[in-house]
């Protein structure tokens, strides 16, 4: 995203037809980019947790609040989907004021700026089980990254760090878009033994090694067990001020080189701006160098392919110049590097100035998600997140999809550029069931029948999101009222309807049962006149989430848009004595349903008036009546001995018992080189592969290191030198997704030379 110690983004607050999205002409049913359709959303990071991919962003709130500031952000919301299609509104998880604030509050100091964020997953034995915590790593102000935790990806999140920030500094330290590498070193059941890398800047690349808290920072960055010279040293390239961590000046911060030809080979030629200078902070006049492409936005992931002498660490990050960005990435073979520039994955299109990554694998497929302007009133400031599917090739390197002429890998696959209009994201990798309850903030695609019409704040026609209730609480942390925890506490609603709004629901599986029925849960108030409404400067009222509302109905549709598409029934919603006061609603369907569809609720009502909140709906089955005098099932068999098994038959699937592998042997330990050794092993029958083990610690407690291979001799590099190394290996085997190990080897020691 766009900075204020980058640049001002000149912005015109011009009128726009429209409202945050539009179907001109008919729907397309192939087409679900932007992902969220109810606000502008940016700076996507998605996580996965079980079956289910989340994805947390930023919010733009200029045009929904009239602001006249170039760049409104005060909050981070949660999106989440298990079948890439329909995504679930956990509203605001966090916002700038959950942090503790630093400066004096009776002078007007505030939080403000929430930028571009990352959580992380972490596992955490606590009450005497292991349980998953939730660490928000924010920055805000433009000047400070700090911490929040949860017990839930979706909130409420609360100040990890109270009366500190993690990173500390003035604007020149670039504090801004961190993101987490959590390296398992090949062993993602041995939790205890991961490590944690922070990644940040603009227009400088910083990055540190953080406690197994992930509440400070290791000063051992490489992870050795020995704090070396460069590592007792607060990085020279900054200010004091700019090494501050936790409210002290103390070393763990480093930083990339990004200028010059080491800055060129790391992070690529800039494809704008060629001839753009720079320097450090606190390097000195005269010091300037060309600059890189690196810009902003790191995201940092690895992708193992399993082969040697291919990186498994990938570093996306935001490229170009101004006045437009792009996606480019690099390649190193460990979290630190070296990093090697591999190419431009996605370019700016159509003039649209801002991007931004965020890279996840989910159910087998690799997703890269990204940010255009794609909405009604879309800007730089007015921003939408958006997903697309893409592959590695042999050598652990990005696919490119588009033509010779083309420089970028990957296109984002717009075909009209009218702003509301969607286009194609990705394919479904599962289906939603209806039989469930579900949320009404479940959507694939969210907009109103008439077109692209409404206020030029985004404000106008297409359902919009709020919490169902405020957080009244005060918080233990900040001693403020935590509106911010509102949605985790008491759920989300979808509001602001208007008549021939509608929302999409893809891939709606009804099964071969039929459905006969359908119950929502909707709030209707009196329909009594607005008030306390805001205008912007064209005269268009700005929404009111709790504005009262008025009855209506909703029309059930399968595949409409579709020759198949057809009204299965019509639920009628009648006043509930409070536009916040949520009650079921049931109605029986025209016709039995079966089969996968796309579903469509189009609501219909009173025009220029709100319609009611929706909260909940779910379809119930058809009973199959059960015969009065069912025949009484066949006695059980006696079992007969000495049955022969039948042989199994050729293409059925059988599941063999995992055995557990046999004991490793390291048959030779050799230096190979000034820091490297080779370790050669005795192959073990049936293992899938081999973990490797060192450490400088004996008891393999501290400082350990972990590498994972099918070979049975691979090299150990960057050993420090005069340190002893114990080296321990056991095999495993895998089978359904599931490892099991061997025994260690015993073990074996060697001195790396001075």
């Amino acid at each position: 995203m766009k900075r204020y110690f980058r640049r001002i983004l000149a912005v015109s607050l011009a009128v726009c037809m429209g409202t945050l999205c539009g179907m001109p002409g008919s729907i397309n049913v192939r087409a679900e980019n932007p992902i969220v359709q109810t606000m502008y959303t940016a700076d996507p990071s998605p996580i996965v947790v079980g079956d289910t991919l989340y994805v947390y962003t930023t919010r733009d709130e200029r045009r929904e609040t009239a602001s006249t500031e170039w760049n409104l952000m005060n909050e981070w919301r949660c999106f989440s989907t298990k079948d890439m299609v329909n995504w679930t509104d956990h509203g605001q998880i966090a916002h700038a004021q959950t942090f503790d604030l630093e400066g004096d509050e009776e002078e007007g100091d505030k939080n403000w700026r929430a930028w571009a964020q990352h959580v992380v997953t972490k596992p955490v034995f606590e009450d005497g089980e292991w349980k998953n915590k939730y660490y928000l790593f924010a920055p805000f102000n433009g000047t400070k990254i700090d911490v929040a935790v949860s017990d839930n990806p979706w909130g409420p999140f609360e100040d990890a760090t109270p009366g500190k920030y993690l990173i500390d500094g003035g604007w020149g330290g670039g504090n801004i878009d961190p993101t987490v590498l959590v390296e398992d070193h090949g062993n993602p059941e041995d939790v205890e033994n991961y490590d944690y890398y922070l990644y940040w800047g603009n227009p400088y690349l910083r990055y540190c090694k953080l406690t197994d808290d992930l509440l400070d920072v290791d000063p051992d960055t490489d992870g050795d067990g020995v704090i070396s010279e460069e590592e007792n040293t607060i990085d020279t390239r900054f200010s004091k001020e700019d090494n501050k961590i936790l409210g002290e000046v103390r070393p763990g911060l480093h930083s990339f080189q990004t200028y010059g030809d080491e800055g060129y080979a790391s992070f690529g030629e800039p494809t704008q701006g060629k001839n753009q200078t720079g320097k450090f902070p606190a390097e000195p006049s005269g010091s300037e160098q060309k600059r890189s492409a690196f810009e902003e936005g790191p995201w940092v992931i690895k992708h193992d392919d399993g082969k040697e002498g291919t990186d498994d660490y990938f570093m996306f990050f935001v490229g170009g110049r101004t006045p437009g960005e792009t996606i480019e990435y690099s390649t190193g073979p460990s979290p630190l590097g070296p990093w090697t520039y591999r190419g431009l994955v996605m370019d700016r299109e159509f003039g649209y100035s801002c991007i931004h990554p965020g890279v996840i694998e989910f159910k087998g497929r690799n997703y890269l998600f990204y940010l255009n302007e794609m909405l009604v009133g879309g800007t730089g400031s007015d921003r939408s997140v958006c997903v697309r599917e893409f592959s590695y090739d042999e050598n652990n390197l990005i696919v490119k999809e588009t033509g010779d002429n083309v420089a970028a890998l990957l296109e984002q696959g717009i075909e009209d550029t009218t702003k509301g209009t969607p286009f194609f994201s990705v394919d479904p990798v599962g289906t939603l069931n209806p039989y469930e309850l579900n949320q009404a903030e479940t959507i694939c695609w969210a907009s109103n029948l008439d077109g692209v019409t409404g206020g030029f704040n985004g404000t106008g026609k297409g359902v919009k999101t709020k919490a169902k209730a405020a957080c009244t609480d005060i918080d233990p942390v900040t001693g403020k009222e935590a509106f911010w925890k509102s949605a985790a506490l008491f759920g989300v609603a979808v509001c602001d309807i208007d008549n021939n709004d509608y929302i999409k629901v893809a891939n709606v599986d009804f099964g071969d049962t039929r459905a006969e029925t359908f119950r929502v849960s909707a709030a209707c108030g009196e329909g009594l006149p607005a008030t306390d409404l805001t205008e912007d400067d064209k005269g268009n009222v700005i929404f009111n989430p709790n504005c009262d509302t008025v009855s209506g109905s909703i029309e059930l549709w399968l595949d409409y848009g579709t020759e198949d598409e057809r009204q299965i029934g019509t639920v009628e919603i009648t006043d509930t004595g409070s536009t916040n006061t949520y009650q079921d609603f049931t109605t029986n369907l025209n016709e039995e349903v079966t089969g996968v569809h796309d579903l469509y609720f189009i609501f219909r009502g009173k025009e220029n008036a709100k319609l009611f909140n929706l909260d909940t709906w779910q379809f119930t089955r058809k009973e199959v009546p059960q015969p009065e005098n069912p025949e009484p099932a066949p006695p059980a068999q006696s079992p007969v001995p000495s049955v022969t098994p039948a042989p199994s038959v050729p293409g059925e699937s059988t599941k063999p018992s995992l055995e557990k592998p046999g004991r490793v042997k390291i048959t030779s330990l050799k230096m190979k080189g000034k820091n490297k050794c080779l370790i050669k092993l005795k192959k073990v029958k049936n293992a899938s592969g081999y973990q490797i083990v060192y450490a400088t610690d004996k008891s393999f407690k501290k400082n350990v290191k972990k590498i994972t291979t099918k070979k049975l001799s691979s090299t150990i590099k960057k050993l420090r030198k005069g340190k002893k190394y114990y080296f321990r290996a056991r095999a495993f085997v895998k089978s359904s997704g599931k490892t099991i190990y061997g025994a260690y080897s015993s073990k074996k020691t060697k001195k790396i030379g001075k």
